[in-house]
């Protein structure tokens, strides 16, 4: 999983597991304001569409 950092995409320590094209999960982060993330596959390099999320 990444999180757009600085004007990047960072590394977010999360794990998430794909079946059939769908994932779910949780995130934690205390960095507050629109946080946008994805996941990528680490054998193919392809990156899922992002998404937004609102802290605080």
């Amino acid at each position: 999983m990444q999180r757009f950092e600085g004007g990047r995409w960072a590394d977010f320590a999360a794990t998430v597991p794909v079946s059939g094209e769908t994932f779910s999960t949780y995130v934690q982060s205390a960095q507050t304001g629109v946080n946008r993330f994805r996941v990528v596959d680490n054998t193919s390099g392809e990156a899922s569409n992002q998404v937004r999320i609102r802290v605080g």
